[in-house]
C-alpha cells in the first residue's frame, strides 16, 4: 500500500510548549506502569499547552503537556482522500484527526530539557462508520522512536464500542525513561490495521527521572540500566576530558558489567533460570540463561531499548514467573561484551546533527581489539577457545570482519577467527602497516585504496553488520572511525570521548593533547582545513579525495542515520 504521511510532513520549527505545573485531569491516576484507559467525551475540560501552530515542541518543565489536532494546522496535514483535520465542536479545542488508512505513517518531534520518565497518551475514537467495534490498539498503531524504541502499549489492549464518533478516549502507553534531547516519534498505522480510529490530541506526562549523581567523585555504583563497569561510568560522567588518565588503571577494564536484572522476590536457590527479551510476547521463545545470584547481568543490551525479563527456581517455573521490565540507558557508547576480545564496542547511539534529533543505528558498525593472537602488541585479545566468543559474534548479527593488520601482525591464511560453518564471517584484508601513522591521514603509500575498500564494505552493513579492529583497536581503528563517525556527523566530544575509551585496553596510553603528540587532535584541526560548510561534509570531500564515490558516502549517512536522505 502506498505509504503517506498522514499527521504531518517533517517536522523543523520549535513551538516552545509551557507545561509548567499542571496536571491533566483525565490523566492524574495514570502511574506510567500500566497501560491505562480513560474515557472522556470531547475532552471539553481539558488544557491545551500548546501557543503555536507548528508541529515541534519543546518540553521545559515537568507536568503535562498536550498538543492539539488543530495545532498541527491544515498546511501540516499532507494526507489523501478523506483522511484530514475535521471540524468537530465535542472535540478537544474543536478539530480532530480523522481516520488514517492502513500502512500509512506520520512523524512528529519532540524535545526534551531533562532527563524524564516519559508517559506518552493519545485520544482515540472511532470513526462514524466503525462506533460499534471493537479495536485492538496493539494491532492498529505503532509508535517508533528515533528507530531505537517504541512508546509500548499492552498487547490486550482494547478501545472499546462507542456510543459516538465523537466519543473519546485517553490511552496511556507504558512509561519510558528518556534522556534530553529531541526525538522523532514516527506513527505506523499497520498494514493490516482494521477500524483504524480517529486520534483527539496527543499528550505527554513527563517526571523527573534523574538517578546519576552530578558529582563523579561520589558515584560509587553503576545503574542497574546501565552496561558498563564503574570506571567507564565514571568517565561517562567526567565533564573534563583532560581527566581521562584518572580512570585507568593499567588492567584490562574495557569488558562492561551488563544490565541488572534484579528477582529479589524468587526464592532462594543454589541456582537461577532468566528469561529476557524485548516484548512480552517473546519470553516464550527467548533462551533460557542460568544465575548463581538473585541478579543476571545481561550482556551486550542495545541503548534505549526496555526489556522485559522473569526468573525462576526451574525451567519449568518461568512460565508462571512474574513478568519485570527494565529500559536500558540511551547514553553511548554501547559497551559490548565478547569473551576474551578486548576494546569492543557499537558506535551506535551517538548522536548525529545530520538530522534533527538524529541518532546514529545501533548494531551495524562495530569496533574492536584483534580477534586472535597475531604478532605485534603485548595484548591478550583473542577469541575463546570454548567457542563463547563466536556465538557472541553470532548473537550480535556480525557477518563481516575488517582486518587492518598487515603481514607483520597478522601471519595467517586470511580467514577470520570468528568464521564457523554455523555462522560464517567473511574476511576483509585492509592491512595498514604499523609505523604509517604520519601517512594515514592523507591516505598515502596505498592507504586511501585501503580505506575505499572499507567504505565500500560499510555501504553494505545494514545487512551485513560489520566489526573493524587492528590490534588494540586504537590507531588505524581510532582513525577509521573517526573518519565514518565524522561523516555521519557525531560532535567532536562525542568522537573524543569514543577515542579515549580505549585507555581502558590493558591501560593503552591514548591522549588527546596536542602538546603530546597526540593524532587526534590533528584529525579535527585537518578535517576542519578541508572544503565543506559543516565538520561532517568538510570529512565527506575528504573520504571523496580517497577515490570513495560521493553515491557510496551518501549511501552509508542514509543507512546509518534514520530521517537522513542521501544527496545526490
Amino acid at each position: 500500500m502506498k505509504k503517506q504521511n498522514i499527521i504531518l510532513s517533517v517536522l523543523s520549527v520549535a513551538c516552545l510548549v509551557a507545561c509548567g505545573d499542571k496536571q491533566d485531569k483525565v490523566s492524574d491516576d495514570n502511574n506510567g506502569n500500566n497501560t491505562s484507559t480513560n474515557p472522556i467525551d470531547g475532552a471539553n475540560n481539558q488544557d491545551t499547552n500548546t501557543n503555536d501552530s507548528n508541529s515541534k515542541f519543546v518540553i521545559e518543565k515537568f507536568g503535562t503537556t498536550r498538543f492539539e489536532a488543530e495545532k498541527f494546522g491544515l498546511s501540516k496535514w499532507n494526507a489523501e482522500g478523506s483522511d484530514k483535520i475535521v471540524d468537530e465542536a465535542k472535540a478537544s479545542g474543536g478539530k480532530y484527526l480523522a481516520a488514517a488508512q492502513a500502512g500509512s505513517t506520520a512523524t512528529f518531534s519532540f524535545t526534551l530539557q531533562a532527563y524524564s520518565k516519559v508517559v506518552f497518551s493519545a485520544a482515540y475514537a472511532q470513526t462514524e462508520d466503525n462506533i460499534a467495534n471493537e479495536v485492538n490498539l496493539g494491532n492498529t498503531f505503532a509508535y517508533h522512536i528515533d528507530a531505537i524504541n517504541d512508546f509500548r502499549i499492552g498487547s490486550n489492549n482494547k478501545l472499546a464500542a462507542r456510543s459516538s464518533a465523537t466519543s473519546f478516549e485517553l490511552v496511556s502507553y507504558e512509561e519510558e525513561s528518556l534522556y534530553p534531547g529531541e526525538y522523532k516519534v514516527t506513527l505506523e498505522v499497520l498494514e493490516d490495521a482494521e477500524n483504524v480510529p480517529s486520534i483527539d490530541f496527543i499528550q505527554f506526562k513527563t517526571s523527573d527521572a534523574s538517578i546519576e549523581p552530578a558529582d563523579v567523585s561520589g558515584i560509587t555504583s553503576v545503574p542497574d540500566n546501565d552496561m558498563r563497569n564503574l570506571q567507564q561510568y565514571k568517565f561517562l560522567n567526567e565533564s573534563d576530558l583532560l581527566q581521562y588518565k584518572t580512570y585507568a588503571t593499567g588492567a584490562d577494564l574495557s569488558a562492561p558489567e551488563g544490565i541488572k536484572l534484579r528477582f529479589d522476590d524468587v526464592e532462594t536457590a543454589s541456582k537461577y533460570y532468566v528469561q529476557v527479551a524485548t516484548s512480552e510476547a517473546d519470553l516464550e521463545n527467548a533462551p533460557v540463561r542460568e544465575a548463581t545470584e538473585k541478579v543476571y547481568k545481561f550482556q551486550n543490551a542495545l541503548l534505549g531499548t526496555k526489556y522485559y525479563y522473569r526468573a525462576a527456581t526451574s525451567i519449568d517455573g518461568l512460565a508462571s514467573a512474574t513478568v519485570k521490565n527494565i529500559t536500558t540507558t540511551s547514553v553511548a557508547p554501547r559497551v559490548v561484551y565478547v569473551p576474551d576480545v578486548l576494546n569492543f564496542r557499537d558506535i551506535g547511539g551517538w548522536e548525529s546533527d545530520l538530522v534533527p534529533g538524529g541518532k546514529i543505528n545501533q548494531g551495524m558498525y562495530f569496533r574492536c581489539a584483534q580477534l586472535d593472537a597475531g604478532r605485534g602488541g603485548n595484548t591478550t585479545s583473542k577469541l575463546d577457545n570454548a567457542g563463547k566468543g563466536k556465538a557472541a559474534i553470532k548473537e550480535l548479527g556480525i557477518k563481516v570482519d575488517i582486518d587492518m593488520r598487515d603481514s607483520y601482525n597478522f601471519p595467517s591464511n586470511k580467514v577470520s577467527a570468528a568464521n564457523s560453518t554455523e555462522w560464517p564471517v567473511q574476511f576483509v584484508a585492509a592491512d595498514v602497516a604499523s609505523g604509517t601513522e604520519s601517512k594515514r591521514w592523507e591516505g598515502g603509500d596505498g592507504i586511501a585504496a585501503k580505506y575505499k575498500i572499507i567504505f565500500d564494505t560499510i555501504a553494505h552493513c545494514d545487512t551485513d553488520p560489520v566489526m573493524l579492529h587492528c590490534t588494540y583497536g586504537a590507531d588505524r581503528t581510532g582513525i577509521t572511525t573517526f573518519f565514518l563517525e565524522a561523516l555521519l556527523g557525531m560532535s567532536e566530544e562525542d568522537m573524543t570521548r569514543d577515542y579515549l575509551w580505549t585507555q581502558f585496553t590493558q591501560g593503552r596510553d591514548v591522549k588527546i593533547e596536542e602538546s603530546k603528540g597526540a593524532e587526534f587532535p590533528q584529525w579535527v584541526k585537518k578535517t576542519k582545513a578541508c572544503e565543506g560548510t559543516t565538520f561532517a561534509d568538510k570529512m565527506e570531500n575528504h573520504l571523496i579525495s580517497f577515490g570513495i564515490e560521493k553515491s557510496t558516502l551518501e549511501h552509508i549517512r542514509e543507512i546509518f542515520v534514520p530521517g537522513y536522505v542521501a544527496k545526490a
